[in-house]
């Protein structure tokens, strides 16, 4: 995964041993990467992170129902 503006905050809300601090940090990272999808826009240039902004959402996504199913 190449180092964009946004894999800081996404790598440490996958890394968050802690559930209550886990749920925070995949919290700030879905909003950087939404932010980050807005700035792309419909930039063609853009389009290979935008892949791996959506791969990413996915993983959250997956996260945060796995903390609502065993919280």
């Amino acid at each position: 995964m190449e180092q964009y503006k946004w894999t800081k905050s996404y790598g440490e809300a996958i890394r968050e041993n802690q559930r209550t601090v886990r749920m925070v940090r995949i919290n700030l990272a879905v909003d950087e990467l939404l932010r980050s999808l807005i700035d792309i826009g419909t930039n063609a240039a853009g389009r290979g992170e935008q892949k791996e902004i959506l791969c990413a959402l996915r993983d959250l996504r997956v996260m945060i129902h796995l903390h609502r199913k065993y919280a």
